[in-house]
């Protein structure tokens, strides 16, 4: 994994339930969601990098996602999460954002799970998960800041698209 800082650190995830710009969360309360575009680091404004996402977020007009099953993720195989079809309205969104941000000389904090390393998944919380042959419909695209005010563990909504 490579580790690069910048001023900025965000993600963007597509999610189940709609947010809205300004809504707080910790790490351990996460709304269900799967993650579009893994972790990225920019010198770029706020502003600008949710300027990119508009366009992209704009042109679907529906996301239907099916779940595969369940699969072991992260570092170590330790995090259960219910893996998503790679359908082709989900890649051409991914690849979309990707080329957007890209212009904006963004930063992978890790590469290797961005376009054809790109796996969609929904991680399994507490408070809900996804099962084999269910069918997600997403609420909305956002960006979300990783370390809003420089805190660890929070995250902040900063934009939403439109409903999808």
């Amino acid at each position: 994994m490579r580790f690069t800082v910048g001023v900025h650190r965000f993600v963007i995830v597509l999610l189940l339930e709609p947010l809205e710009a300004g809504d707080r969360f910790s790490t351990a309360a996460w709304p269900l969601h799967t993650t579009i575009v893994p972790t990225f680091f920019t010198d770029a404004a706020p502003a600008a990098v949710a300027g990119a996402l508009e366009p992209a977020a704009a042109s679907v007009r529906e996301l239907a996602v099916p779940v595969l099953g369940d699969a072991m993720f992260g570092a170590r195989g330790t995090v259960l999460v219910s893996e998503l079809e790679r359908t082709p309205g989900l890649v051409a969104l991914h690849a979309a954002l990707v080329a957007a941000l890209e212009a904006l000389g963004i930063r992978e904090e890790t590469p290797e799970h961005w376009l054809d390393g790109y796996r969609p998944h929904l991680t399994v919380k507490k408070h809900g998960r996804a099962r084999e042959g269910d069918v997600l419909r997403f609420a909305q695209v956002a960006l979300v800041d990783m370390r809003p005010g420089q805190r660890r563990g929070e995250r902040e909504v900063l934009a939403v698209s439109p409903p999808i």
